[in-house]
């Protein structure tokens, strides 16, 4: 699992980078979903269970210049 956090955390940093004052559509299985949220929020990687996305839902997660915010998860 280390060799895939260290993936994410890589696709993160970009995702980052390119989501100034833009939108980012992701689609992704939920492994990488929960480890981004992890990452975008500042949570322990090692917490990534606390997440539990759904199949076909969506997450909103809004980007300010230091911080994410999750504002909205498992929507339809």
């Amino acid at each position: 699992i280390s060799k895939f956090k260290r993936r994410v955390k890589k696709m993160y940093g970009k995702i980052v980078e390119n989501a100034k004052n833009n939108n980012i559509l992701i689609i992704s299985h939920g492994g990488v979903i929960r480890f981004l949220l992890c990452y975008f929020l500042n949570i322990s990687p090692n917490h990534h269970m606390i997440f539990d996305p759904q199949p076909g839902k969506y997450a909103i997660v809004e980007f300010f210049a230091d911080f994410c915010c999750l504002k909205g998860f498992n929507l339809e």
